[in-house]
């Protein structure tokens, strides 16, 4: 086994809220990833913004993860670029060529670790890098067939 912090660069997000940002939408706008979770399509994405003059949004293909509220460890590989509300953290692979199919096998095992947390109580922000993982990824996810 290995951890989060060995195999993600784990930073804390941009810390925004939406309701002070300009509202926009999917043609035009920038994904914002909130601490939105469960399995509706979403991706953790709550709405679209404008850009802030700036700050560059993170690139398509890094990992969310919520660290707290009711849809802990909630975690997503986003596929356009995306700007994030708080206690949200931002995973970038430190092997930058890690496949999208090893990227969704590492979500998906972060979202297993829920159950140590509760929200409200004791919440990810502190241990998310200590969070473990395995250090191989099993072969059947080369296999995986992605619609």
């Amino acid at each position: 086994m290995t951890t989060i912090s060995s195999l993600f660069s784990v930073a804390y997000g941009n810390k925004f809220d939406m309701n002070k940002m300009q509202v926009s939408d999917r043609e035009t706008g920038i994904a914002f990833v909130g601490r939105k979770g469960g399995l509706d399509g979403h991706s953790g994405v709550a709405g679209f913004v404008g850009k802030v003059p700036g700050i560059e949004p993170y690139p398509a293909g890094l990992l969310t993860v919520a660290l707290g509220g009711s849809r802990l460890l909630s975690c997503y590989v986003q596929q356009r670029p995306f700007y994030t509300a708080q206690n949200v953290a931002v995973l970038t692979p430190k092997d930058e060529s890690l496949q999208l199919k090893h990227r969704l096998f590492y979500a998906m095992c972060i979202r297993h670790n829920a159950f140590r947390y509760t929200a409200f109580g004791r919440e990810a922000n502190r241990t998310l890098g200590t969070i473990k993982l395995p250090e191989k990824v099993p072969s059947w996810v080369d296999e995986a067939r992605i619609p």
